[in-house]
C-alpha cells in the first residue's frame, strides 16, 4: 500500500533529520486513503500516519497542521 510506503519514507526523513521532507511525506500517505472508511479498516496506519504528521509539523512550528491532524484522530 503507497500509504505505508510514505510512513516509512517519512519515519526515514525524520531520522536522516529532514523533518519538511517526513511532513510531507506523512501528509501525502494520509491524502492515498480515504478518512472514513480507512478509520475502521486501517485504523493503525491511519493513527500512525496522522500522530507522525502531527509531531512533524509541531517540529517545524506549523501550528495550524498539528491542530488539524489531530482533530482528525479526535473527530
Amino acid at each position: 500500500m503507497v500509504a505505508t510506503l510514505n510512513l516509512k519514507a517519512g519515519k526515514r526523513s525524520n531520522e536522516l533529520s529532514d523533518i519538511n521532507a517526513a511532513c510531507e511525506f506523512f501528509k501525502r500517505g494520509i491524502s492515498f486513503l480515504d478518512d472514513e472508511e480507512d478509520w475502521n479498516t486501517n485504523y493503525d496506519l491511519m493513527l500512525n500516519l496522522h500522530d507522525a504528521v502531527s509531531d512533524a509539523a509541531a517540529w517545524v512550528n506549523d501550528v495550524s497542521a498539528v491542530t488539524y491532524y489531530t482533530q482528525q484522530v479526535f473527530a
